[in-house]
């Protein structure tokens, strides 16, 4: 038996603009889930952000637990590559 996974999509309402990730196609729901922000059901797939490679974009020093774009807040390196100087910044 084989077994079928839907695959995410970033998408964002048709009312507020709002991005949110869903599980799969808006279409694929039966009830889609409502917006965050304006409580609309109708979703649009963002092509933008599906085409984009957010891969390229992660970091994974220690600054966080967790993956995250390189050069924000707190991570350890900045937009290109190198080791950020948090002395210089402080002063």
């Amino acid at each position: 038996m084989r077994i079928f996974r839907f695959r995410p999509h970033h998408c964002r309402c048709r009312k507020c603009q709002a991005r949110k990730k869903l599980a799969r196609h808006p279409d694929n729901y039966l009830r889609t889930p409502a917006c965050p922000q304006c409580g609309n059901r109708e979703w649009r797939v963002d092509r933008w952000m599906m085409r984009r490679d957010t891969r390229k974009q992660a970091c994974t020093c220690e600054a966080y637990h967790y993956w995250h774009r390189i050069g924000g807040g707190k991570c350890l390196y900045d937009k290109g590559g190198a080791l950020r100087d948090f002395e210089l910044i402080a002063a």
